[in-house]
Parts: structure tokens; C-alpha cells; sequence
């Protein structure tokens, strides 16, 4: 049965007896928007899960564990699974394959922990995905797309690495630090 069918069965139990026929009208206006909106979500859902399913071994596994993760950082899981998504394509046959998880957790955490917008987040997992697909880092790559989306990124970046920030620099120029 559907909401809509099932609250003019049983307004009077919800207490909708006593609304106007306009104030109704928005009640079934805002059902109709909602189940719209559940359905759209659906949908990206099930689209997202199919594009999972070419990058990883379970993809229903990995839409929980992200779930789950957005659940706990208080992000978004659609973005989340779609930057998860492009993430896991660009590392696909690389060294970074089978680390992918850990790393992208790792770094949603951080860009949580710092307070970075969904927006901010999203520019970030796109530089990061960007320089994964490449398999090489770059100083541009770390200073324009990662610098301005995460601040200190070349601080983060080195102190991973286990170096200092200009010993980091040295390697990067060098060509030593693969994505």
C-alpha cells in the first residue's frame, strides 16, 4: 500500500481530519516529493554499486563500510561512494590497489578531522584521485589542486611519507614519490 493511499485511509489517526483541504494538499505535495527524492536516491544507488562492482571484489561490502564511515564523520555516502568509486578506478592495476580502502578512509578521516566541507572534500578526493590515476605526484598537482582544496597538504604529504617538508619537495622534484 502506498503513504499516500494509507494516510487518507487513516488521516483521523494521525490527526489529519482537522487540516484544510489546501493544508492536505501540501501534506500529499510533500509524500509525493519525498518518495521522488527516495527514489532518485535509489536509483544513484544502484547505479553506483554497478560502477563498483568493475572496480572492486565486493561492492556491496564497499557501499556498507562507506556507509558506515559517512555515518561516523557525518558526510555525505552518496558523494562519499562516488569519490570512492572514481578513487578505486584510478588505483585499479596500480601498487596502490589492494591499500585503496585504507587510504581512502585515511583520508576522508583527515579531511573530516579538518573540518573540510563536502565541497572541499570533494575537490581533494578529485586531486588525489587525479594524481593516482597518473602514478606520479607532482609539485603543481600537490601545491594547486591538493593545496587548495586540503590546506597543509604538503605538510600531511611529507609527515606520511616520514620525511620533512623539504626533504618531500626533493623527492617530488626528483620524480621518487609515486601517487
Amino acid at each position: 500500500m502506498n503513504s499516500v493511499k494509507f494516510l487518507e485511509e487513516n488521516y483521523e489517526m494521525f490527526g489529519l481530519d482537522s487540516l484544510s483541504s489546501e493544508q492536505w494538499d501540501g501534506v500529499i505535495g510533500l509524500l509525493n516529493k519525498f518518495g521522488k527524492e527516495a527514489f532518485q536516491t535509489a536509483i544513484e544507488a544502484e547505479r553506483l554499486e554497478m560502477a563498483l562492482s568493475l572496480t572492486t571484489d565486493d561492492a556491496e561490502s564497499a557501499l556498507s563500510r562507506l556507509k558506515a564511515q559517512a555515518d561516523k564523520l557525518g558526510t555525505s555516502f552518496l558523494s562519499s561512494a562516488k569519490n570512492y568509486q572514481q578513487f578505486s578506478a584510478a588505483v585499479m592495476n596500480t601498487s596502490l590497489e589492494f591499500q585503496k580502502d585504507k587510504i581512502f578512509e585515511g583520508i576522508t578521516l583527515g579531511l573530516a578531522t579538518r573540518g573540510a566541507n563536502s565541497q572541499q572534500q570533494d575537490r581533494a578526493l578529485l586531486a588525489i584521485t587525479q594524481i593516482a590515476s597518473k602514478n606520479r605526484l607532482s609539485m603543481e598537482e600537490l601545491n594547486s589542486q591538493l593545496g587548495e582544496a586540503m590546506a597543509g597538504a604538503l605538510q600531511i604529504a611529507s609527515r606520511a611519507y616520514g620525511v620533512t617538508p623539504q626533504e618531500f619537495i626533493k623527492l617530488i622534484e626528483s620524480g621518487s614519490v609515486a601517487a
